[in-house]
C-alpha cells in the first residue's frame, strides 16, 4: 500500500512510501531520465506497527515517517544512506488517536496532531534531543465532528486542520 509521500531519501525528490504485507519498508523515486520508479527497501516492519505520517518531524530538511505500534509506542523512521533508522519519541495512552500532520505552530517543522476520547486537541511536536512538547489547543470537539484535512488553507504560511460536523458546518 502507498502510505505517504516527500523527500524521505533527503536528495530534493519526491518520493512514495510503500508498505507491503510481509512488513517492508519501500521508498519509490521516479527516475527523472526515464520517468520509471526504482524501489528502495529501507526497512521492514512487523504486523504491531502503525503508518501515522510523513513530514520533517526532526527538523533535518527531508521527510520521515511517524509509526506507532500496537503498546501506544511512537516513532520516527529516517532513512538515512538508504537504511530506516527508528527513533523512540515516548508513548501514548489508548485514548489518543493520531488525526493529522502539518506545520500547526509554524515554526518550519512538521508536528502532529492529537485527539483523545474526550476531544481534547494537542499538537505534538519533536524538540532538542528528540523530547516532544505536546501543546493543548483550546476548546475540544464533540463527536459529532470529524477531521477532513490539513493545509495552509488560509494562506497565514502554516497548518490549519478542516473539520466537518454530522450537520455538514466546515
Amino acid at each position: 500500500t502507498i502510505e505517504g509521500a516527500g523527500n524521505l531519501l533527503g536528495d530534493g525528490r519526491f518520493d512514495v512510501l510503500m508498505w507491503n504485507t510481509n512488513g517492508a519498508v519501500v521508498i519509490g523515486e521516479a527516475d527523472p531520465m526515464t520517468s520509471q520508479l526504482a524501489f528502495t527497501q529501507v526497512g521492514g516492519l512487523g504486523h504491531e506497527w502503525s503508518y501515522r505520517g510523513v513530514g520533517d518531524y526532526l527538523g533535518e530538511g527531508h521527510a520521515q515517517i511517524l509509526l506507532e505500534n500496537a503498546t501506544g509506542a511512537v516513532y520516527v523512521g529516517d532513512a538515512v544512506n538508504g537504511v530506516e533508522q527508528y527513533t523512540s519519541l515516548g508513548g501514548l495512552g489508548p485514548e489518543w488517536t493520531f488525526v493529522e500532520s502539518g506545520d500547526f505552530l509554524g515554526d518550519s517543522k512538521t508536528d502532529f496532531l492529537l485527539k483523545n476520547t474526550n476531544g481534547a486537541l494537542v499538537v505534538g511536536e519533536v524538540g532538542a534531543s528528540n523530547i516532544v512538547t505536546y501543546t493543548t489547543l483550546s476548546g475540544g470537539l464533540g463527536p459529532e465532528w470529524k477531521f477532513v484535512g490539513a493545509g495552509d488553507y488560509l494562506g497565514l504560511g502554516h497548518a490549519q486542520f478542516l473539520i466537518e460536523s454530522t450537520n455538514g458546518a466546515v
